[in-house]
Formats: structure tokens, C-alpha cells, sequence
């Protein structure tokens, strides 16, 4: 205990001190708590948002309907919400084309006189996917046909398949709706591409 005035002065800051260092140390532990709460919510809304950024990543294309998520006959805005921005894009005269990574190739009629893609390029003409990518052999219609595989397996799994030729391809159309058909073109006795055309 202290025995003198000047001790317990001393003795009675020691006290002060020891007290601000317990609250610091408080107020530390609840900044690490609060700031690793905070980072955990930041990765959870960044895996989150990754994760909806593209609705399907199955590579199928469901007969003349749909295209891994994309609408076939929507518009240009809605491909690039599902797939993305593309790695090419052209607009001629009167057909805008997109061309992405994962091997799908899109085009619309373009509407004149505008340029902006979301007001030029609003109806559907085409779509072409799987070739030529490292994506490409894992496309497949919901049927399971794959791009690679032999041409054998179209009357397999499309029993009222029909076909032509046309340059160089046998194209074979595997399934029609009232304004689009879905087609195998196939080279060398194998899947290359599918399309799906309007008719």
C-alpha cells in the first residue's frame, strides 16, 4: 500500500494508465471483430454476384427453345446478360453478329438508321454454336448430342431427323417450331456446329 502522498499519486496514475490500456485494448478487439465481420460480408455478396452473373454454365441447348439460358429470338441485350460482352462484334448493312469465348455466334436483323446495339439489334436472324473453341465439344442438345460426336448418333437420339448437303456439310435438321428449326452440321462424319435458323 502506498504510505506517502507522492505514492499514491503515483499508485493512483498507474490506476488511470492500466484502465485507458484495457479500454484500448477493447475498443482494438471490437475494430478486428468488426472489420473481419465486414470482410466476410464483402466475400459473401462478391460470390454472390459471380455466381449470378451468368444463370447457366450446362452448355445445352434445348431444341429450338433456348441456348444455355439465352431465349432464342430475344433480343442483343438479353445475350450479353447472359453471356456477357462478346469477344467480336460486327454490324452490316442490314445483320448485327456477336461472337463470344464459349463458342456461341449470335446475329439479329439490324434495324436502321440506329447503330446503338440495344435499338439496332432487336430481332433474332441466327444462331450458330460450338465450333471451333476449346468450349466447343462440350456443347450438347438436351437430347445429348454433343459437338464431336459421330454422325451416327443423330438417328439415335432424332428418329424424324432429316438431311441435305450444302457446302461441303451434311446438315441435318433435328427439330422445327412454327418460325425456327435446330440443325447439325457435320463434317468428316462428325457434330461441328449446331444452328438454329428462322424459318
Amino acid at each position: 500500500m502506498p504510505s506517502t502522498f507522492k505514492e499514491m499519486r503515483i499508485h493512483e496514475r498507474l490506476e488511470t494508465m492500466n484502465g485507458t490500456l484495457a479500454r484500448v485494448r477493447g475498443l482494438n478487439r471490437k475494430l478486428a471483430i468488426t472489420l473481419a465481420v465486414g470482410g466476410l460480408a464483402l466475400m459473401a455478396i462478391g460470390v454472390a454476384s459471380a455466381s449470378s452473373a451468368r444463370p447457366s454454365s450446362s452448355n445445352v441447348i434445348t431444341g429450338t427453345r433456348s441456348i444455355d439460358g439465352y431465349k432464342v429470338g430475344a433480343p442483343w441485350s438479353a445475350a450479353r446478360r447472359i453471356f456477357g460482352f462478346p469477344k467480336a462484334s460486327s454490324q452490316s448493312g442490314t445483320t448485327c453478329t456477336a461472337r463470344w469465348t464459349n463458342g456461341v455466334s449470335l446475329s439479329w436483323y439490324r434495324t436502321l438508321p440506329y447503330s446503338k446495339w440495344t435499338r439496332a439489334c432487336v430481332r433474332f436472324s441466327r444462331a450458330k454454336v460450338g465450333e471451333a473453341t476449346l468450349a466447343g465439344p462440350t456443347w450438347r442438345t438436351d437430347k445429348g448430342l454433343r459437338v464431336g460426336a459421330p454422325q451416327s448418333q443423330v438417328k439415335k437420339l432424332y428418329k424424324a431427323a432429316t438431311r441435305k448437303n450444302s457446302g461441303g456439310y451434311a446438315v441435318w435438321t433435328l427439330a422445327k417450331a412454327s418460325r425456327s428449326s435446330l440443325q447439325a452440321w457435320v463434317k468428316r462424319g462428325r457434330i461441328a456446329y449446331f444452328r438454329i435458323v428462322r424459318t
